[in-house]
C-alpha cells in the first residue's frame, strides 16, 4: 500500500508489477511482507545511487547556499 501512496500509481498496478519482479527473481520478499532487492541487482545498483546521492548532494549545497545569500 505504501508505495503506491507515494507513487501515486494505483493498488492493483504496484501488486501486479511487484508479483513480475519476484517471478523474475529480482526482488525477495519476507514474512513481514517486506520486499527487497536480491544481491545481483543490488552490486549493479550500488554505484549508480552514489551517483545519484553525490549529485543530489551537491545540488542541495548550492540550493542551501543561494537561501542564505
Amino acid at each position: 500500500m505504501s508505495i503506491s501512496d507515494i507513487t501515486e500509481i494505483p493498488r492493483s498496478t504496484v501488486v501486479r508489477k511487484l508479483k513480475i519482479l519476484l517471478k523474475l527473481k529480482i526482488l525477495t520478499i519476507n514474512n513481514n511482507k517486506h520486499y527487497s532487492l536480491t544481491g545481483t541487482l543490488i552490486k549493479t545498483l550500488m554505484p549508480l545511487q552514489n551517483i545519484v546521492l553525490k549529485r543530489l548532494s551537491n545540488f542541495s549545497i548550492k540550493v542551501y547556499n543561494l537561501i542564505i545569500l
